[in-house]
């Protein structure tokens, strides 16, 4: 009907792409932040592939549960777009919308007629009696669509603010699902990292190798210098 329509058609204007953006917000902050704690590694500091592997698959494990939550919020959206509730709260709401107008009305025509503040002046009852009638008069003398627009709006407004709350409570809750289940996912990728995986992340670089090759063969050099040092010593030649 006109009401579901109306309902559904808001949801996926007003409340839609606020929800995608916050899934965006949460994934990028636990992306940014397990790349952070990675290559903060004292322990890894010197194993470059190492640290680029995790922080790959630490993007590619936020990228797969942001995927699975994205569907558990379509699928809340896509109950929202039906209006349902048995809160109490609804109907508070409506009673309220109801009376609320009739009020400000008749509080104005009482202003009007009997002054405010330091204006205030004495009016007949019966004048009074016959103001306030008015106001009443007024509003029986709407036509049933009035009263139905009228009351269209008011089950709206107050369906809204109850929608809202339940909205406002499961999105955040759904969003941070992603940084709850981080860790077992990621947990699980590393169990599955092979023997000779691990061999080849725990590798040092090329140009790391080589340069220790380098600094080996300086150390041999050093240590012949040293031995023939030591020799010439022995043989009671003194080097001054």
């Amino acid at each position: 009907d006109v009401f579901n329509a109306i309902v559904g058609d808001q949801i996926e204007k007003e409340w839609h792409q606020p929800t995608m953006d916050l899934l965006d917000f949460t994934a990028n902050l636990t992306e940014t932040a397990a790349e952070e704690f990675i290559e903060g590694l004292d322990s890894i500091r010197s194993l470059p592939f190492l640290t680029n592997y995790l922080v790959e698959k630490s993007s590619e494990v936020v990228d797969s549960i942001k995927e699975d939550t994205k569907k558990e919020i379509e699928k809340l959206i896509c109950r929202e777009r039906r209006p349902y509730t048995q809160n109490h709260y609804l109907f508070e709401n409506v009673s309220k919308l109801r009376s609320e107008r009739l009020m400000d009305e008749v509080l104005s025509t009482l202003d009007a007629h009997c002054g405010t503040g330091a204006e205030v002046q004495q009016v007949s009852p019966e004048n009074l009696h016959l103001a306030v009638r008015a106001v009443f008069e007024r509003n029986q003398k709407k036509s049933v669509d009035e009263h139905m627009a009228e009351e269209m709006q008011n089950a709206l407004d107050g369906y809204g603010k109850v929608a809202f709350k339940r909205f406002v409570d499961n999105v955040p809750m759904i969003c941070i699902g992603i940084l709850q289940n981080f860790p077992e996912k990621m947990n699980e990728i590393l169990f599955d990292v092979t023997d000779s995986e691990v061999e080849q992340l725990v590798a040092a670089p090329s140009d790391i190798i080589t340069r220790m090759n380098e600094l080996k063969k300086e150390v041999k050099t050093l240590e012949k210098g040293i031995s023939t040092i030591k020799g010439l010593s022995r043989g009671g030649i003194s080097i001054s």
